[in-house]
């Protein structure tokens, strides 16, 4: 028969389970901006002065970033915005067959548009 954990014993485990939460929760730091240890993560081309993907900079790889953009989604972006020239704002999206806006709202967080081609 095991025997049971001591008051200790248990705000021990307690604590490193809480600890190992915290670092699992932890948002990471967008491309480009300052961590706490004062470096910076690579900033790419294709993304705006906050980090996120410019859907008017951004290449067929880098929209397949996204969530719920894969190859195909990716192609009607990037030749909507080669007849069109660009975006004016992320919900212009939905002028794109497919693109509902669920899709879009799911996409907000992600994206940005800083200028047209």
């Amino acid at each position: 028969m095991k025997k049971p954990l001591s008051a200790r014993q248990a705000v021990m485990l307690a604590a490193c389970a809480l600890l190992a939460l915290a670092v699992l929760l932890r948002p990471a730091a967008a491309p480009g901006v300052e961590t706490e240890r004062g470096g910076a993560q690579p900033r790419f081309e294709y993304q705006g002065a906050d980090g996120r993907i410019d859907i008017n900079r951004a290449d067929a790889a880098a929209l397949e970033l996204l969530p719920g953009i894969g190859p195909a989604r990716a192609r009607d972006i990037l030749e909507y915005r080669e007849k069109y020239g660009g975006f004016g704002g992320e919900y212009e999206l939905l002028a794109i067959p497919g693109f509902s806006l669920e899709l879009v709202e799911g996409l907000i967080d992600y994206i940005c548009v800083e200028d047209s081609q």
